[in-house]
């Protein structure tokens, strides 16, 4: 009995021993297993990172060597940005070209402000049209009744305001808010309101507040280059 005893334990002992070496096999072959596909996966990932940064710079160089074909056609342009039909019957489109000219024509202080103008090759027109601001009453009466007149206008119009686009909506409700309001500037340049016989107040926002900055906007224009334009200046 006591050999039997003896005998099973050693075999337990073996069966035991034979467990920890396939377990450590397996652990081992579990591992390297692992291993070969992290490093599969990482082969991958950089394959296709490169794919893509390849593909990606060929399309760069393509769109650059393309990039003068494809300035779009005028129709486009025209159907996305250009007026709607019924802006074009109500005649908004020249209304709002006509409201920025009178504008600029009665404030010759602000012309350097004026978009159609090319300060490289309008100096000339920009030296003829510039005039200090006129705080005459007899100036700001011509300014209200102009905006008030632009307004009457505006109202005559007619437009129908549901076949607008959105953004021609919103022009619309600004300019008639904007000529309500002497061309944006309310109180003192309103000749009827005669808040200008009080003259500039305490925050000084009046134009006659500006005129300094109006000049110095506008003195390099007037640059002398001969006796002309020193004749000029004084």
């Amino acid at each position: 009995m006591a050999m039997n005893g003896k005998h099973s334990h050693r075999e337990s002992e073996v069966a035991e021993m034979m467990n920890k070496d396939k377990g450590g096999q397996y652990s081992v072959m579990g591992s390297k297993q692992a291993r070969a596909t992290c490093s599969l996966t990482i082969i991958v990932l950089f394959i296709v990172s490169m794919i893509l940064v390849v593909v990606g710079i060929s399309l760069i160089i393509v769109s650059s060597s393309k990039k003068d074909d494809c300035q779009g056609t005028g129709d486009l342009e025209h159907k996305y940005c250009g007026f709607s039909e019924e802006a074009k019957r109500a005649g908004f489109e020249q209304f709002l070209t006509e409201m920025q000219r009178t504008f600029f024509r009665l404030h010759p202080h602000q012309s350097y402000h004026d978009p159609k103008m090319d300060f490289e090759e309008d100096v000339v027109v920009i030296q003829k049209t510039y005039k200090p601001f006129n705080p005459k009453p007899s100036n700001l009466k011509t300014i209200t009744d102009a905006s008030l007149a632009l307004l009457k206008k505006l109202n005559a119009l007619n437009v129908n305001v549901d076949r607008l686009k959105p953004r021609e909506r919103k022009t619309l409700i600004q300019a008639k808010h904007y000529l309500k309001h002497v061309f944006g500037q309310t109180y003192d340049m309103n000749y009827y309101a005669a808040d200008w016989l009080m003259g500039p107040n305490h925050f000084c926002w009046q134009p006659i507040c500006d005129i300094g900055k109006d000049i110095f906007y506008h003195l390099d224009y007037f640059k002398p280059n001969g006796l002309k334009d020193l004749e000029r200046l004084r």
